[in-house]
């Protein structure tokens, strides 16, 4: 995948995986709990942000299409090789479900901007707790979104919820980009 370095788009994401711990609880997520596995390979996504780096990328990465990145083992290892390598900003959003505060601070140190949705009140005060780093320069870095409100009282259809434009490029687990 190349680009002319005019037409490089704004955003890149990846679909680390087609899992997502919460698609056993509710029917709107987009994920197939009862699918197999599959996973992005590694170095399609390294070979994606080197690539980035090597075009002084200033766009906004994504890992998190359609899935649950958390969950996800790779997750630091490719924040980190994200920060080494391209140097762009990072965005994840996440149910929150794995967080703590130890992640928090790694996330932080990578300066990730991160949106997390919360479907109870009881995952919202725990969410609420955890202290998140501000940044001046981007304002808050972390939104706290209600997604029960958002999935059952909008009109949303099942791939919206983790939908993006079509102005970004899509890199999907399995390795076809779109």
């Amino acid at each position: 995948m190349t680009f002319k370095r005019d037409a490089i788009p704004n955003s890149f994401a990846f679909e680390l995986s087609n899992r997502c711990n919460y698609a056993q609880y509710h029917p709107e997520c987009p994920t197939e709990a009862k699918a197999d596995p599959v996973f992005l390979n590694t170095d399609i996504m390294k070979d994606v942000i080197k690539y980035l780096g090597s075009v002084d990328y200033t766009g906004t990465l994504y890992f998190n299409l359609y899935n649950e990145p958390l969950i996800d083992p790779r997750l630091f290892m490719l924040l980190e090789y994200t920060k080494e390598h391209c140097g762009c900003c990072v965005c994840i959003y996440t149910n929150g479900w794995n967080l703590n505060q130890y992640m928090v601070d790694e996330l932080d140190k990578l300066n990730v901007v991160f949106r997390l949705s919360y479907y109870t009140d009881k995952e919202q005060e725990r969410l609420s707790k955890l202290k998140y780093k501000r940044d001046s320069s981007r304002g808050n870095r972390v939104t706290l979104d209600p997604m029960v409100k958002m999935i059952y009282e909008t009109s949303f259809t099942e791939r919206d919820l983790c939908f993006f434009p079509s102005v970004y490029v899509v890199i999907v687990c399995t390795g076809e980009y779109i």
